[in-house]
């Protein structure tokens, strides 16, 4: 296991996807990246049996959860939890929660990894605000509107109208716990010669994303289909319940997040967008290769910071 651990992070650091995913981590967190906060090659050399077995064995220490979805009923599962899972001692409470929070820029910052390939990889985040369920709405008809897959505006603008990305997506991502932030994403691939204007593109739907009432009314349509038509299934249930808890929200919040989509406007579209996505300064990622590129193009668009392997994987 030692082996083949050792063996991927070597694979990892040739690879452009791992390359992309460990840039994107530390132009997010910097230090606090997974890729960086992982045990270094010493320490997994060093590792024995006794200790993986002792982490293990140690988590059922902790304060847990037992979920059960079936066709058993619930004294008897209660049983048979008792049986094979006995508690002898009092349970410890499990380390706080750390919510990880991605950086603020006072102006556009681009990551940079020099990688010889085809397609260069894009990516774009900014912080948002923390979590707030009465946002949640307009969030929900923000993406519908502007990542909805391929009614979206990112996918329209980005690869039919422009034919500027082989895959392109985006998503303002909302915390999943009390006291997380929300976050926008955007991602695409492009060719490596068309890389400062895909990015350039991308940048501008972001700062001026264009607004129509026919494409709005489609996507209101669109999500109050969703609504209507979606369901838990039953294994999905205390999923959902459990992610609810975490965000202190009453039982199933999808009845009043329907409710005032049904009373969604363009104006309360266009007040998101004004207020959490426009103008942010953004973390702009790039993995591709270099020699095929207008750098200075892209340079325009804020300060770059070309990356070493050493600077995002630990060794």
């Amino acid at each position: 296991m030692v082996a083949n651990v050792i063996a991927r992070r070597e694979d990892g650091r040739k690879d452009p996807g791992t390359i992309f995913a460990a840039l994107v981590q530390f132009n997010r967190f910097g230090p606090e990246s997974s890729f960086l906060r992982m045990m270094p090659e010493a320490g997994v050399r060093a590792l024995t049996v006794e200790e993986l077995h002792g982490v293990t064995s140690g988590l059922l220490k902790h304060k847990h959860a037992i979920m059960y979805v079936g066709s058993l009923p619930q004294e008897e599962v209660i049983a048979l939890v008792r049986k094979h899972h006995p508690v002898t001692a009092p349970l410890l409470d499990p380390p706080p929660y750390r919510s990880k929070q991605l950086r603020s820029a006072a102006q556009n910052e681009i990551y940079f990894f020099d990688k010889e390939t085809a397609q260069a990889q894009v990516q774009i985040d900014f912080p948002g605000e923390m979590y707030s369920e009465e946002k949640v709405p307009a969030s929900i008809m923000f993406n519908n509107y502007f990542a909805g897959g391929m009614a979206g505006i990112v996918f329209q603008e980005l690869r039919e109208a422009r034919a500027l990305a082989y895959a392109v997506g985006a998503r303002y991502v909302l915390g999943s716990r009390v006291g997380d932030h929300n976050y926008m994403v955007g991602g695409m691939g492009t060719q490596s010669d068309k890389t400062p204007e895909a990015v350039e593109a991308f940048v501008q739907i972001f700062d001026a994303m264009p607004l129509s009432e026919d494409r709005f009314a489609i996507s209101k349509s669109s999500l109050i289909n969703s609504f209507t038509s979606s369901r838990i299934g039953f294994r999905g249930v205390i999923d959902s319940l459990r992610a609810w808890e975490r965000l202190n929200l009453p039982v199933d919040p999808r009845r009043e997040r329907y409710e005032q989509s049904l009373n969604a406007s363009s104006e309360m579209l266009s007040e998101f967008y004004s207020a959490q996505i426009k103008g942010r300064p953004k973390l702009i990622t790039i993995v591709g290769d270099k020699s095929k590129m207008d750098v200075g193009r892209i340079e325009k668009l804020g300060t770059i910071h070309e990356i070493t392997e050493d600077q995002i994987f630990i060794r």
